[in-house]
């Protein structure tokens, strides 16, 4: 996992990517920006692969792209 801050900790993109030695694995970018200080807007992508018996690989079909936004008061 990988993550960072931007834009004065406005911007903050995280990179998940886990994997095998078989070639099959998951790949999960997300950048989470702050509106206003109550106020968040995600926008994410899951994205798996591999062959279909393995384990992430019956995913494959499943991949996603989400977003979030996060109101607190």
């Amino acid at each position: 996992k990988i993550s960072t801050d931007f834009l004065h900790e406005r911007l903050k993109p995280e990179l998940l990517w886990s994997f095998t030695d078989d070639n099959q694995g998951r790949l999960s970018p997300k950048f989470t920006y702050e509106i206003k200080d109550n106020l968040w807007l995600t926008l994410g992508i899951e994205y798996f692969y591999g062959h279909e018996q393995d384990t992430n690989g019956q995913y494959r079909d499943q991949s996603q792209f989400y977003t979030h936004l996060k109101y607190t008061f």
